[in-house]
C-alpha cells in the first residue's frame, strides 16, 4: 500500500474534514449513555495504563508532539491517534495511526506522511488486591507497507508490553510497564522500562511525574524525565498536557505534547 503525500490543498481538506469529525464526535462522547467512571487513557505520559475499554464502547485519543533532536532536527506529529474498542470484557482491539514531519536544523521538511499502521490489542490478565499489582498485557504490529512512501520501514515491527498498576490510595497510584520494540529495520529490539506516579486533585485533575527508558544491545541506554496534567470537563472526554527531557547523550533533547481523548458507544 503507497500513499503519496498531500498537496497543500489537499492538507487543507483533510485538517478540515479530521476538524469537522472531532467536533462531531466529542458532542457525541457528550451525550453517550456511558459508565459514570472517568476515561482511562494511555496519555499523556510513556507509561500504558492496565485499563481496557469496556465491551461496545469506542476510545480514541488524539494528541499533538514535537520531538527536539540536540542537533536541532525536529519531528512533528499532527497528530498521532489511538483508536481502541472494548471487544470483550477484558479485551480491547487497537489501531494506531500518525502523520509526521521531519525537519532538519535548517527548517526544511525531510521527510513527511503517514507513519506505517499499527494493529493491536490489550488484555487484563488479573486484577489487584493489596500489594498485588492489577496486571496486562499489551501487544501492537507495525505493517511496513502502510504508509507515505518516504516513511515505510524494510519490516514489521512489534511491540509488547507487560503493564502493572498498584493503587496505592484512593487519589495516588503507581504505574509501571516492561517490554520490547523492534524498530523495522532488522536490528535487534530496544527493551524499555517505565515508572510513573500519579495523583489525583477532585474529581477533574490529575498530574503525574515519570522516568523511562530505552536500552539497546551494543547501545547506551537512552534515558528520559517527564511530567504532566490531565483535565476532565466531562467523565467521557479528557484534556493533557506534558514534556519531558532527555538525561542521554543518545536520548531527545526535549519533547511536550497535548491532547484530547473521548469515548462513547
Amino acid at each position: 500500500m503507497r500513499l503519496k503525500t498531500c498537496t497543500i490543498l489537499e492538507h487543507l481538506a483533510c485538517m478540515k474534514n479530521a476538524c469537522l469529525l472531532l467536533v462531531a464526535t466529542i458532542l457525541l462522547a457528550l451525550t453517550s449513555r456511558a459508565q459514570e467512571d472517568k476515561i482511562e487513557t494511555d496519555r499523556p505520559g510513556e507509561s500504558q495504563s492496565t485499563a481496557v475499554v469496556e465491551k461496545g464502547f469506542f476510545q480514541a485519543e488524539n494528541g499533538f508532539r514535537k520531538e527536539q533532536q540536540k542537533n536541532g532536527d525536529y519531528s512533528l506529529f499532527h497528530p498521532r491517534t489511538q483508536l481502541r474498542l472494548g471487544l470483550l470484557k477484558n479485551l480491547e482491539l487497537r489501531a494506531d495511526v500518525a502523520s509526521k514531519t521531519e525537519k532538519n536544523s535548517s527548517g526544511q521538511d525531510s521527510r513527511n506522511g503517514l507513519q506505517p499502521v499499527e494493529l493491536g490489542l490489550k488484555a487484563k490478565i488479573w486484577e489487584g488486591k493489596g500489594a498485588l499489582p492489577t496486571a496486562s498485557f499489551y501487544t501492537q504490529v507495525g505493517i511496513p507497507n502502510w504508509a507515505s512512501e518516504e516513511l515505510q520501514k524494510e519490516d514489521v515491527f512489534p511491540r509488547v508490553r507487560m503493564l502493572f498498576e498498584n493503587k496505592l490510595s484512593n487519589n495516588f497510584k503507581l504505574l509501571y510497564n516492561a517490554g520490547a520494540e523492534w524498530q523495522g529495520n532488522g536490528g535487534p529490539p530496544q527493551w524499555l522500562y517505565t515508572l510513573q506516579p500519579e495523583l489525583q486533585f477532585g474529581d477533574k485533575w490529575e498530574a503525574f511525574a515519570e522516568t523511562y527508558a530505552y536500552l539497546q544491545s551494543g547501545q547506551a541506554a537512552k534515558q528520559y524525565v517527564d511530567a504532566g496534567v490531565g483535565f476532565y470537563p466531562h467523565h467521557n472526554i479528557k484534556l493533557d498536557v506534558w514534556g519531558g527531557k532527555g538525561l542521554s547523550a543518545e536520548s531527545l533533547d526535549y519533547f511536550f505534547s497535548a491532547g484530547i481523548s473521548f469515548r462513547f458507544k
